[in-house]
């Protein structure tokens, strides 16, 4: 009588690991792509400085990227908010280009501004990102 070893279950074994580490790393890509969080544009980086003069607020782009004339300024003076875009503060030179470059200057007709605190906001549309915050005083 001849002894027979089972030399069957070995190979099974392997080609069944095998296969589940087939499948996992499959998964595990391909959840990786769909769960991944979106990519939103980034945030353009920027320096503004801004100050109160008479009945204006003027904000300089003193560097870094340029911003769309669509941006948003949001105006606050006392408890009163207002919003417009750049491109209604900006002269028809500086807007020419279609957007707000280094060294040009915003003003946004204000009006009297008798011991309020005024506070200003730049919003990039299209990073829907805060760019600036400001809190002037008039001077």
């Amino acid at each position: 009588m001849k002894i027979k070893r089972a030399d069957d279950a070995v190979s099974e074994i392997l080609g069944t690991i095998l296969l589940l580490t087939i499948v996992v790393a499959v998964f595990s890509g391909m959840s990786i792509f769909v769960l991944a969080p979106p990519s939103d544009s980034p945030q353009p980086f920027v320096t503004i400085t801004g100050k109160v003069e008479g009945a204006n607020i003027t904000l300089t782009h003193c560097g870094g990227e340029s911003l769309s004339l669509s941006s948003v300024l949001f105006v606050t003076i006392g408890n009163s908010t207002n919003s417009t875009i750049i491109g209604n503060c900006l002269d028809s030179i500086s807007k020419d280009d279609g957007w707000w470059n280094i060294g040009e200057k915003l003003n946004y007709p204000s009006g009297i501004i008798a011991n309020q605190e005024v506070k200003v906001t730049v919003t990039d549309v299209e990073s829907n990102s805060v760019i600036f915050i400001g809190v002037f005083n008039e001077e």
